[in-house]
């Protein structure tokens, strides 16, 4: 299926159940950094007489806000198959609760830190040039520090501002690490653009994911003072 990006798990599950289809196995996954789906689901049904059922009922489907784009799978494909990036941990990991819990670990343990650069940032002209110089540039200087994983790349074109503007967030695979990046690495040049190195903060439009995703992880992180306690569904 292709699934509106905000659209958690439970709703996916209630849509079938609603249409009196049987879900025996589903795999979705989530960024990392957002707690938004990859928009891509698979569902195993009860029988395959309930899949072409499903395929039939629930393409164009309304119920999670936009149109559901409903189609067999296919037959490559291998359930539980992992996301790695050039050596990088992928930002995508499993709607479960393993998934959940790696993508929350980075912010209790104090492992999330922000990344800005000086505008344009790195690379050439197209923004597929740009995202994947970016990638190279942080992955040439951060490995060292026990880079884990790289969040969307965000470049900005067009106005030159002063100060360096967000990128990426980064993940590292200890607390130490992401402290000593920051200590190294905060209000430097890196290849000729200035970088700032910011700690993470939890804005209210991603707290709000967070709490449709698993509202107990949110309320976790509000009693740490880790997220706001006033949060906002508009990004």
């Amino acid at each position: 299926l292709r699934v509106p990006k905000r659209a958690t798990r439970a709703e996916v599950e209630a849509v079938f159940k609603n249409a009196g289809l049987e879900v025996a196995e589903l795999e979705m996954m989530i960024c990392r950094f957002t707690f938004y789906n990859d928009c891509f689901c698979v569902v195993k049904l009860a029988n395959e007489q309930q899949a072409e059922r499903a395929v039939q009922l629930l393409n164009g489907n309304m119920s999670l806000g936009a149109p559901i784009i409903t189609r067999p799978l296919d037959p490559g494909f291998v359930w539980g198959t992992r996301r790695t990036v050039e050596g990088v941990v992928g930002r995508h990991v499993f709607y479960d609760d393993d998934g959940i819990t790696t993508a929350i670990n980075p912010i209790l343990e104090g492992r999330r830190i922000q990344l800005r650069v000086k505008t344009p940032g790195w690379g050439e002209t197209t923004v597929s040039n740009r995202i994947r110089e970016s990638r190279e540039v942080i992955k040439r200087h951060f490995s060292k520090f026990g880079l884990e994983s790289i969040g969307a790349i965000a470049p900005n074109y067009g106005d030159m501002k002063l100060h360096p503007r967000f990128l990426t967030f980064m993940d590292f695979t200890t607390k130490e690490g992401a402290e000593e990046a920051q200590r190294t690495m905060h209000d430097t040049e890196i290849e000729g653009r200035k970088v700032w190195l910011m700690d993470c903060d939890i804005t209210p439009w991603k707290a709000y994911q967070i709490g449709r995703v698993d509202a107990r992880r949110l309320a976790d992180l509000q009693e740490k003072g880790l997220a706001p306690t006033e949060i906002d569904e508009e990004k």
